[in-house]
Order: C-alpha cells, then structure tokens, then sequence
C-alpha cells in the first residue's frame, strides 16, 4: 500500500514538472536555438512545455551588434519617406493659411527607446522610434509611420517642448493638437524623457538618439509565440517621480 502512494506521488510530480512553465537562466533550449556568441549572455528563459511556449532572454554586449543595427532601422529613406508621412504632412498643412517657420532646436532627429534592467541602461528593439526634424515629428509605430507638423518651440535648460498638430483621421478638415516636452536626464549620453500630452493624457517614453547606441548593451527576446508581457523583465520606471525629479 505504501509502495502504492509512492508511486502515485512520483506520477503526481512528473505531471506538474512537464505543465508548469519553467524559468530558467542555462542554456537548455527546447524550441528555440538562439545563435549566441562570446559577447552574449542570457538571463532568462521561460518555457512552458504543455503549450510548446518558450522565451529566451539574452544580452549582447557587441558594439556594432546585429540587435543594435536593428534597433536603429527606421524602415525609411530619408529622400523618398514612405507615401503615409507624406500623406499625413501635407493633410495638416492643407489646413493651415501659412506653413510654420522652421525650428532649431539643436537636438539629434533619430530616436529609440532605452529601457532599464538591473539598474543599468540597455537597449530593446521596441516602438515607438521618432524623428524630430526643424518642422516636423515623425512617428514609427506598430502601423504606418506617420507625420505630425511643428507649430511652436520653446527651450529652457534641459527642457524642450513643441507644440504639434497631428492629422485627424476621423475629419481631416480639422487638425488635433498635442504637446511634447522633452527632458534631457543624461546630458552626457542624451538619455531623454519625452513626455506627451495628447487631449488630457499623458504618455511618457524613455529615449535616445541612434547615435548613443554603441554606449549601451542589448537585450534580445525570442519566443515562439507573442505574448503580452514581455516588458516585465525591466525595471519598474516611476515616469512622473523621474519628470518631476
């Protein structure tokens, strides 16, 4: 009889081992075969065997790093922007009586955003990306990127903000209007806290000008599904402590 429930409790164990998801911090892979190198490392792994889900987490710390050229790819060329930022600009203007004058706000025009792990700074090939030009932003998201039309600047030490129109899809006849400021925190590394105001909420991303990158490692993930909650493994950022810092 005992011989009996020990053997049920062995069954009883192996059949919560292979439905339980796994963290791990080796190189045991099941799904994924990530191509690492002597300036990788990972940190994470995650995977849940009755769903044949698995997630790696890995750091490169190459300089010129593929994760890295990656991260800078706007997708665009500069002399032929893709037909939706035109389209968007132009939409705007159609609806001003005058174009606005030019800025300089003498701030890098790519961006991408930087995250924090451990403490430390580290990049993740994530979106939004931006480009701040002398008259206009320019917005790399999950759809088409598009453009939103400087109206005003303004600078103060460390703080820089623009008032901008975006085009309204909803009626293109009327523009909506929204702010951004952006606070240097970092002035040696231009590490940048753009803070957005668009009708009463606000949104904040941390970032950095593409010509920072080599400063920084990368993280990369791999899964064999997307899943929501990937962001996790970074540290918690209070954006309004850190603004009002």
């Amino acid at each position: 009889m005992q011989h009996n429930k020990n053997f049920m409790k062995q069954i009883f164990t192996i059949f919560i081992l292979n439905n339980f998801i796994f963290i791990g911090y080796c190189q045991d892979f099941k799904y994924i075969k990530p191509k690492l190198t002597d300036s990788t490392k990972v940190v994470k792994v995650e995977f849940d065997t009755k769903n044949q889900f698995e997630r790696i987490y890995y750091i490169d710390y190459a300089i010129n790093s593929q994760a890295k050229k990656e991260s800078i790819n706007f997708g665009v060329v500069d002399t032929k922007p893709n037909g939706s930022i035109g389209f968007t600009y132009f939409g705007i203007l159609k609806n001003l009586n005058n174009k606005p004058p030019k800025i300089n706000s003498n701030l890098p025009e790519r961006w991408v955003k930087i995250y924090k792990y451990k403490g430390e700074w580290i990049l993740f090939n994530d979106i939004p990306k931006y480009i701040l030009t002398d008259s206009c932003l320019m917005t790399f998201q999950m759809d088409d990127p598009v453009s939103s039309i400087i109206v005003d600047h303004k600078q103060e030490n460390n703080k820089y903000e623009y008032d901008l129109l975006f085009y309204n899809w909803e009626n293109p006849t009327i523009n909506l209007s929204s702010s951004l400021q952006i606070k240097i925190i970092d002035s040696k590394r231009l590490i940048a806290l753009w803070k957005f105001d668009f009708q009463g909420q606000v949104t904040y991303d941390l970032m950095i000008p593409i010509n920072q990158v080599s400063h920084f490692p990368a993280m990369v993930m791999l899964e064999t599904d997307l899943m929501d909650d990937e962001y996790e493994i970074f540290d918690k950022i209070y954006y309004e402590k850190l603004w009002n810092k």
